[in-house]
């Protein structure tokens, strides 16, 4: 792939991400027209790489349609809804034909990733001070503020945040200060989400990352310490509304966060492992000592549990694209209304049957291969 080309799928796939992030929770056809667009000129702009080995993408895509197709005829849910998350499977398809094309490049999609998680993380970081001022961007748990951006939902927030970190991680630049920099602005969007779920998995998936890739210990330890303290202290000042003062902290955060590893050369793995254990064994002993703390996942348990008395009926075609927002009420054990279920592979079982539930997390799967 020659070098404008390469900048401008990175551009065009970017944008893609962008939109899909901006139009996350109310994507409607309307807003699905740009990022297919920007996916299909994607495609064209790389059809000789895009035409090599894509039998196996070509028959799943296939099956998908076919389908949900199905599934959409004979739904129990709204046909409208229906539709709308068809269109969405459409943008998936493309996205794995796109895939393909880095099968042997797979710096595009890491920088698509970092350019994607900093705009997510800026957002959110601005809003967070009240510097631009969407009410979703931001929410209340309680005393605490938490970041949610453009996502409009914390743990998702915090999980695309990680993984435009391990892709900086993995760009083998010579701007090691703009990507201390980048990493330092992501970096503190994830610790403001202060997401139970995803910041430990972060956590310790990084560990794992780092123990084998020695290059990035420091870089990663000394951000991570640095920005989990100012993240604490930002949230201390956002809450009794000091947001100049929360916005100074921020700023020093990420300034520390980017200037000290270029100095600090020092192995620091070993102190950060003990670290590690300790943070572990303090979390459990919390849980088990507050399991308030833990509630929203006592919840998405009883979602999973009701949601398997969907299926018996309907394993082939499943109930329907988009069914769960009307037929949890048949099902649920107590009282709740979440549009979705909160286990994604679950979902699709129940809203489309096993057969595309299968082939779905085996595309899923499609671009990891190539990574």
């Amino acid at each position: 792939m020659n070098s404008k080309r390469n900048y401008l799928t990175v551009a065009l796939l970017s944008a893609a991400f962008i939109l899909c992030t901006v139009f996350n929770g109310g994507m409607y056809w309307q807003h699905c027209i740009f990022p297919i667009a920007l996916l299909l000129i994607c495609c064209l702009i790389n059809f000789k790489e895009l035409a090599r080995g894509t039998m196996l993408i070509g028959a799943c895509s296939i099956a998908l349609a076919v389908l949900a197709v199905l599934s959409l005829i004979s739904t129990r849910g709204n046909f409208q809804n229906g539709i709308y998350e068809c269109e969405k499977l459409l943008l998936f398809i493309l996205a794995l034909y796109v895939g393909k094309v880095f099968s042997q490049n797979r710096r595009v999609i890491l920088k698509v990733l970092v350019v994607t998680s900093l705009f997510i993380a800026v957002g959110g970081i601005l809003a967070y001070c009240s510097i631009i001022t969407p009410s979703e961007f931001i929410f209340l748990d309680g005393k605490l503020l938490r970041l949610q951006s453009f996502i409009k939902y914390a743990n998702t927030t915090a999980c695309l945040l990680g993984c435009g970190y391990f892709s900086l991680l993995e760009l083998d630049t010579k701007y090691k200060k703009t990507q201390s920099l980048i990493g330092a602005v992501v970096l503190m969007g994830l610790w403001l989400t202060f997401s139970k779920a995803c910041i430990p998995m972060f956590l310790a998936i990084s560990f794992l990352i780092i123990s084998l890739k020695r290059e990035a210990r420091s870089l990663f330890i000394i951000q991570n310490v640095i920005t989990a303290v100012f993240s604490v202290l930002t949230a201390y000042l956002a809450s009794i509304e000091l947001l100049l003062p929360a916005f100074i902290s921020i700023c020093i955060g990420i300034s520390l966060s980017s200037i000290l590893p270029q100095k600090i050369k020092r192995d620091l793995f070993k102190p950060w492992t003990v670290l590690f254990i300790i943070g572990i064994i303090a979390g459990v002993v919390l849980i088990i000592l507050k399991p308030s703390i833990a509630i929203t996942l006592f919840k998405r348990w009883d979602y999973s549990r009701d949601a398997l008395s969907l299926i018996p009926d309907t394993i082939l075609l499943g109930n329907g694209p988009a069914s769960w927002r009307l037929l949890q009420f048949t099902a649920q054990t107590s009282d709740y209304f979440v549009t979705l279920l909160h286990n994604g592979p679950l979902q699709f079982v129940v809203e489309m049957g096993i057969p595309f539930a299968l082939i779905f997390l085996h595309c899923s799967f499609l671009p990891l291969y190539a990574l």
